[in-house]
């Protein structure tokens, strides 16, 4: 080895190794003499390398929940939705990191999105260090039926151009469950009632005091999810019952499937004086998924009034444009009305009726 010259060596051929994980040093050592001389001298130099593991964990929630199997929480469609992401180095080393979810359509690239960054990079460094957990979020929609998703972390160190990727599924299933009450007064047809016998606003049928009635009710599943009733109930002023069942249940499973209705009817009700309002209300629960509650209310309003008639009569004076009520009191020359002997006497009726009913004038007798 001339004072000029370097030499180079390899330890190619020699020994292989493959790099640890984590911190790695060794120590070369050399030795040399001068030539012809028992001079000797010796140097050495370590060299280390560290043995990158990249790792990364992706744990993402639906509402709270982790749902990585099966239909997920049940949601009603329509409301909202919030998704947590929480990352985590599960390597020995830091690294970039970007989160993706793909919106529920793993085919379709261009709706993926890029939830929002919360917290965690306690340093600032924007790399994803072994001690540290971030936080993502994301809000969107609940929809109708079964919802999956995915999300995707993927982390880079950009020296070595490792790459790692975790994934994490989540699941809801959208439910739009929706009942209806339509409740009508002594409907002629009660699954097809009228807008006068359905009588949602004031003041609505008139009828005698005394008139037996009946309220019919017909419930129907306006959802897309079977429904278990709770209970159905009518409630006026001072007054409240529970209707009967009469039929509609076409499977006899005691469910309100999608579209179905049934028919209920109240016991026979006698009418007061008055306005008159009651109010009925079902209250209903899914019969699978989770146990969501719906309900619905609809009013009746009639009228009760007492039939009855008043008669008013009176009689012509001198005058012959003037009339004297007659006050039906005991007749006596001082309270009758003075009339020449010979003239033509002419009587007028005065007919009303205290009641809202109309009434049909018979006879008039005098």
């Amino acid at each position: 080895l001339d004072k000029s010259e370097t030499w180079l060596f390899t330890s190619a051929g020699v020994r292989a190794l493959l790099a640890p994980e984590g911190l790695y040093g060794n120590l070369v050592t050399l030795e040399t003499c001068v030539v012809g001389r028992s001079l000797c001298g010796v140097d050495d130099d370590p060299a280390f390398l560290f043995g990158v593991v990249l790792g990364v964990d992706v744990e993402k929630d639906t509402n709270g929940e982790d749902a990585d199997a099966g239909y997920g929480p049940t949601l009603i469609a329509g409301s909202d939705v919030t998704w947590t992401y929480v990352v985590r180095n599960t390597g020995n080393h830091a690294g970039a990191v970007t989160l993706v979810d793909d919106n529920g359509t793993p085919d379709d690239a261009a709706d993926d999105f890029a939830p929002s960054y919360l917290d965690g990079d306690t340093n600032g460094n924007g790399l994803l260090d072994l001690d540290e957990v971030w936080s993502y979020t994301a809000a969107s929609t609940a929809v109708v039926g079964q919802y999956r998703n995915l999300a995707t972390i993927t982390m880079v160190e950009a020296r070595t151009a490792l790459t790692a990727t975790d994934s994490d599924p989540r699941a809801y299933y959208g439910l739009s469950p929706g009942i209806r009450i339509e409740k009508a007064i002594n409907a002629a047809d009660p699954w097809n009632p009228t807008a006068y016998e359905d009588a949602d606003t004031g003041p609505g049928p008139v009828f005698s005091v005394g008139t037996e009635v009946v309220w019919t009710y017909l419930v129907t599943n306006t959802g897309d999810t079977p429904l278990s009733i709770l209970s159905v109930m009518d409630l006026g002023t001072n007054s409240g019952w529970t209707p009967i069942y009469v039929d509609g249940d076409q499977e006899l499973d005691d469910i309100l499937s999608p579209g179905e209705t049934w028919l209920f009817e109240s016991p026979v009700w006698m009418v007061v004086e008055g306005p008159y309002t009651n109010t009925a209300t079902v209250e209903a629960i899914t019969a699978i998924m989770a146990r969501i509650e719906v309900s619905d209310t609809d009013d009746n309003h009639h009228i009760g009034t007492l039939p009855g008639i008043v008669v008013e009569k009176y009689i012509e004076g001198p005058a012959g444009n003037s009339f004297v009520f007659d006050p039906r009191r005991t007749p006596t020359p001082d309270l009758a009305v003075v009339v020449p002997v010979g003239d033509v006497v002419r009587w007028t009726y005065k007919v009303t009726t205290p009641g809202e009913r109309p009434l049909e004038v018979v006879l008039v007798d005098d």
